[in-house]
């Protein structure tokens, strides 16, 4: 794992550390704000791949309709016969196969969907829309936050990317943890941007990119289940 070692907190004008820091947050802010919208875009395409089963449900019932005509066609045509059994149990085997296929084909679409879906939303959210910064900075809130005993060397492994994003969100706590949290922020370039390592004296946390998309997904597909 490389490492290169850089201050926590820059040394500067005050007010223009504030100004850019506002600055970032009203970036992060409107990022956030297009995630929303695009993921809004989303769901209404899922709606319509729901719209496109409700269709094929349809087709499905119309073929068991044409498939109790063709039984009671078929009916008909049993009693002008002297093996009437034997063409009854035709006639239960075929409506057998018919209604497995049917069940298969059902199934089939449901799991058609599920995987369709997952595909769009995770390459969806492997763009640029995904808010990296916002990640990063959220795992080092619920650390630095929810976290009250955490004392010691904190080194905390970033995408040289998501550095200075870190730098500034820490600053923003120096008042909170001077004197009880030494914070080392050290560049990885084996992660992704977006994932983060954080080792404490008492615990290590880490969080991969590939967990950041299945959360995104699972809970995004709850909502498309639940709207539905």
């Amino acid at each position: 794992m490389s490492k290169e070692f850089r201050p926590i907190f820059r040394v500067g004008n005050p007010t223009s550390q504030i100004a850019e820091f506002r600055s970032d947050i009203q970036k992060l802010t409107e990022e956030r704000n297009r995630l929303e919208r695009e993921l809004s875009r989303l769901l209404k395409r899922l709606q319509e791949l729901e719209g496109e089963n409700t269709g094929l449900r349809e087709e499905i019932k119309n073929l068991r309709e044409r498939l109790q005509e063709k039984e009671e066609e078929l009916e008909r045509v049993s009693k002008n016969l002297a093996d009437r059994e034997n063409v009854r149990r035709m006639a239960e085997e075929l409506a057998d196969k018919v209604t497995q296929q049917l069940r298969g084909l059902k199934d089939s679409l449901r799991n058609d969907f599920v995987h369709i879906a997952r595909e769009v939303i995770r390459e969806f959210l492997m763009t640029d829309v995904l808010p990296k910064e916002e990640v990063v900075t959220k795992v080092l809130e619920e650390v630095f936050t929810r976290v009250t005993d955490l004392k010691g060397s904190v080194k905390v492994y970033l995408n040289p990317q998501n550095v200075d994003g870190a730098y500034e969100f820490t600053g923003a706590f120096n008042d909170k943890i001077s004197g009880r949290i030494e914070i080392e922020i050290l560049t990885d370039s084996s992660l992704r941007e977006g994932e983060v390592v954080i080792e404490t004296p008492k615990f290590v946390i880490e969080r991969k990119h590939d967990e950041i998309l299945e959360e995104i997904f699972r809970e995004v597909l709850k909502r498309v289940l639940e709207g539905s």
